[in-house]
């Protein structure tokens, strides 16, 4: 059950986003966003492939995966928009269909996913934003998780700090909003949904807290429930459902 030696390494290289020139407070807060680096790695769902979202480059870089040989060989690259940031990628439980979300242009992309061949084909379906009409630019889309039924995608919001709920279309993958909520969560970084799919936590980067809040789907919105579970800079959770 142990590790054994890296089988191979693929190293992100490249000028990432432009930066404004002169600007030194600029590229002291945001100069680790203009370079390749890697926010989320997640396999397709038939195991084929290995998706990267590299937010510097504004690309998702897709590897398929040789598991004789232990080799990662890139076969597809997903473009964003220039300055779009791409952060995360889920797919539906159907494993059809694929949601990148971009942090900087808060937005989510979805595409329709076909891996039967040998070259993975990633089709744009739908734009949809992050925010409710109204809201303030100073954004950034953080959070993306499928509630485990499969009929909702979740999104954080830091910044303005909100949770938007979109309903998954199970025929077409498309996204239609449910709710979007304003949180009293500081800096909601990561989203997760627990098992029972109407309770969702975030993970506050700046308030140092875990919230739970209860969605109301029916009524469009979301409400927060119990005490903030006090935890410095919390980053990353999984939640396993134990069996009875």
């Amino acid at each position: 059950g142990s590790l054994g030696k890296i089988a191979d390494g693929i190293f992100h290289k490249g000028m990432g986003r432009m930066m404004i020139p002169g600007n030194t407070e600029q590229h002291e807060l945001v100069q680790h966003n203009y370079i390749p680096h890697v926010e989320c790695v997640k396999l397709t769902p038939d195991q084929k492939f290995l998706c990267a979202v590299d937010s510097g480059l504004d690309h998702t870089k897709v590897y398929r995966v040789d598991y004789e040989k232990g080799k990662l060989k890139l076969t597809h690259i997903i473009r964003g928009g220039m300055q779009s940031a791409p952060r995360m990628i889920r797919f539906s439980l159907d494993g059809k269909y694929a949601y990148i979300l971009y942090e900087m242009a808060n937005v989510i992309e979805v595409y329709r996913y076909d891996g039967r061949k040998n070259v993975p084909v990633f089709e744009k379906i739908q734009t949809i934003s992050t925010m409710a009409e109204g809201d303030s630019y100073i954004c950034a889309a953080s959070g993306l998780e499928v509630s485990p039924s499969g009929n909702y995608l979740y999104c954080s919001n830091s910044g303005i700090n909100s949770v938007v709920c979109y309903e998954i279309n199970k025929e077409t993958g498309m996204l239609t909003v449910v709710f979007n909520t304003r949180v009293n969560s500081d800096y909601p970084k990561v989203i997760a949904i627990l098992p029972d799919d109407e309770h969702y936590l975030t993970l506050n980067n700046v308030s140092n807290a875990i919230m739970v809040y209860k969605a109301e789907y029916e009524k469009k919105y979301s409400l927060w429930k119990g005490k903030p579970i006090k935890l410095d800079k919390p980053n990353c959770i999984s939640i396993m459902k134990l069996s009875q």
